[in-house]
């Protein structure tokens, strides 16, 4: 099974063998707008892979304008179901520009296997900070999601999502072998740790470690100046508890590795 449910926040270690890029502390400007400009129509085509195969195109555009919570917001859609992280994690959600950080607002998948889908809200997370140096935590959200597995014990996930800054190039080749100047990138990192609550019948529940606490998802994305989201890769890693002498019957594979990229193929903005 090698689906990905594609997240928030948001998710990649870089295979640098067919891009490439030289550092510089400050490349650009630091506002978030020119590296996502938010006119209504402006709208962005990515080719989808999945360990190197193709997955499908996702076209995200700027469906117009929303408020949330009294404060205005742009809405993304996308035309399609999404096939990729970053458009799936921006589409049907509220996205606006403060200063030096672009931020999110809605409902994020953080679903690392189509078998665990881990659904949570989310207000003003940032996906990316133009001015922040590289390294720095410019966000971060946690809680805990419960899911009946229908065989008899819940599945309790506690999770943590990250945004990191990454580094600030002055030229990047994507793996199309697109060349862009002035670009940022971020990574956002989820940690999940997850337990098996089982009911003994009898008012007895007892927790059963599936998985330690560990980075599962690791995405970076990059967003070029004047243009936006050009390039995101996605990483998926994780080891379950080895319960086969027990018999038992999880709804997550025990192992998974997987790789997934999106990158941009056409694109108009204003």
């Amino acid at each position: 099974m090698k689906k990905i449910v594609y997240a928030f926040a948001l998710l990649t270690g870089c295979f640098m063998a067919s891009c490439s890029g030289d550092d510089n502390n400050n490349p650009g400007t630091g506002n978030a707008a020119n590296y996502l400009p938010e006119t209504n129509g402006n709208y962005w085509v990515y080719n989808t892979t999945l360990d190197g195969t193709s997955s499908g195109r996702d076209s995200l555009y700027v469906k117009g304008d929303t408020t949330i919570t009294s404060i205005a917001y742009k809405k993304f859609k996308t035309k399609d179901v999404a096939t990729g992280f970053f458009c799936g994690a921006l589409s049907n959600n509220g996205v606006r520009t403060s200063g030096s950080r672009l931020l999110v607002t809605g409902s994020a998948s953080l679903a690392f296997s189509a078998d665990l889908p881990l659904n949570v809200s989310i207000t003003d997370f940032p996906f990316l900070d133009a001015a922040a140096t590289a390294g720095t935590q410019v966000g971060t959200t946690s809680g805990t999601i419960s899911q009946d597995s229908g065989s008899g014990y819940t599945i309790v996930a506690n999770y943590t999502l990250k945004s990191i800054a990454d580094q600030s190039l002055t030229t990047f080749t994507a793996p199309n072998n697109a060349t862009y100047s002035n670009v940022k990138t971020m990574k956002m990192v989820l940690n999940l740790k997850i337990t098996a609550n089982v009911d003994l019948g009898n008012g007895t529940i007892i927790p059963i470690s599936i998985m330690t606490a560990q980075d599962v998802l690791t995405s970076t994305q990059y967003y070029a100046e004047n243009i936006g989201n050009i390039y995101t890769n996605t990483v998926i890693n994780y080891q379950l508890a080895d319960f086969s002498s027990l018999g038992a019957d999880l709804p997550i594979p025990q192992t998974g590795s997987y790789t997934q990229t999106e990158v941009l193929v056409n694109h108009n903005v204003n």
